[in-house]
């Protein structure tokens, strides 16, 4: 199914869909359906006419369990048939290279104030994480231009957002150096924003500002801090303002209901009683020993089995035996998961300055910005006297 309703209407999955499988929650694949075809994994063998016809979101089950023949069995497992979203999409997708996560694409989305029929030029093409999540911020009217250095990634790139159904809203580029050779055919003042990772996002200062509408943002996506001091000197001598960089670290909690068991004060004064008299270390004192032994095995057992339940006695008899009582309350415990996706970042965003960039008369030696186009002002031009300057 197309993440944007471009290539089909219908709410339904379609023959040549691509859809994300679930097997797991951190185990996701992408698959196109075919009529007729059948995908094949350790949970069984599931047919892809039984998805076709159907909404996403619902449990796919298997025909057969693995290593069986054919004909639906009751031992067959089931997987989750999803519609792809920009978030599924970047755990699913093939990395051809480090992908810029969700929990970033949100953050660049917002401060980046992307919204429908806006185009975006993106420089740094790479797995195409980043523009799926851009693609869908300013469709279905907007665009988002995109260069990569790489050609032969740029037309993989190119081919999964054709099977997402993205091949109207991202155009990608291939084969272009941008530090070298700019953004080849993006016409001055065009872009509503820009997004770059690059390995020295701080020398298209000159380049940002000529495509970038008046008032329009940047944001450069840099791995270490001397790039984000670079990028914010860059954009501070030049034509931008509102510079501040940002990150967002993300650690995820696996949260669980643990039940714990607490003996009954009864167990706990024998148990004294024993060691306050050596004497009672006889046949009967190892007898009551075993019992309590016992006790506690069987108890644990019950427990294994009612884990489900937040109040467990240890027999049906008030809980007692013997006047020992065994008390369960079940507590929430969170712990950060061992491994988590995610590297890091830092965001450096700006905003363009209005007026407009000339041609520096110096042989490029750096971009002038001259200010106008306003109505109204003092010397006529709608322009305070300090904004008026030439900044270069």
């Amino acid at each position: 199914m197309p993440l944007l309703q471009g290539r089909s209407s219908s709410p339904n999955a379609c023959d040549g869909d691509l859809i994300i499988v679930q097997e797991k929650y951190n185990a996701l694949t992408p698959v196109v359906l075919r009529a007729g075809s059948f995908l094949n994994n350790r949970y069984g063998r599931f047919a892809h006419d039984d998805v076709i016809g159907h909404p996403l979101g619902r449990r796919w089950e298997a025909k057969s369990h693995p290593g069986t023949g054919s004909g639906t069995q009751a031992c067959a497992g089931f997987v989750h048939a999803l519609k792809p979203t920009p978030e599924l999409w970047s755990l699913a997708m093939f990395h051809r290279t480090q992908i810029v996560y969700p929990h970033d694409s949100a953050v660049i989305t917002l401060f980046l104030d992307l919204r429908p029929g806006q185009v975006l030029i993106e420089s740094g093409t790479g797995s195409g994480s980043a523009s799926v999540a851009f693609a869908r911020a300013v469709a279905p009217l907007g665009q988002v231009r995109s260069f990569e250095f790489h050609k032969p990634r740029a037309d993989a790139a190119q081919k999964d957002f054709r099977a997402l159904g993205l091949e109207h809203v991202v155009k990608v580029t291939g084969g272009v150096d941008v530090v070298k050779q700019g953004f080849l055919g993006v016409n001055d003042g065009e872009a509503d924003a820009v997004f770059l990772d690059l390995p020295a996002p701080y020398l298209m200062g000159e380049e940002v500002a000529r495509v970038l509408k008046p008032n329009g943002t940047v944001c450069t996506f840099s791995p270490c801090l001397e790039q984000v001091q670079k990028s914010a000197e860059m954009f501070r001598k030049g034509p931008f303002h509102s510079v501040r960089t940002v990150t967002a670290p993300v650690r995820t909690y696996e949260t669980r209901e643990q039940i714990l068991g607490t003996p009954g004060f009864d167990e706990l004064q024998e148990s004294q009683k024993d060691v306050a008299n050596p004497a009672l270390n006889d046949e009967s004192s190892r007898h009551r020993k075993r019992q309590r032994i016992e006790l506690s095995g069987s108890t644990r057992r019950k427990l294994k089995t009612a884990g489900a339940e937040r109040l467990e006695m240890a027999d049906k008899n008030d809980g007692r035996h013997d006047g020992r009582v065994i008390r369960v309350a079940a507590r929430l415990h969170s712990r950060p998961f061992s491994s988590m996706k995610g590297h890091t970042s830092y965001l450096t965003f700006a905003r363009r300055k209005r007026g407009n960039v000339k041609a520096s008369p110096n042989n490029g030696a750096g971009p002038k910005l001259l200010l106008g186009d306003a109505k109204s002002g003092a010397d006529g031009s709608g322009i305070s006297r300090r904004e008026s300057c030439i900044i270069s």
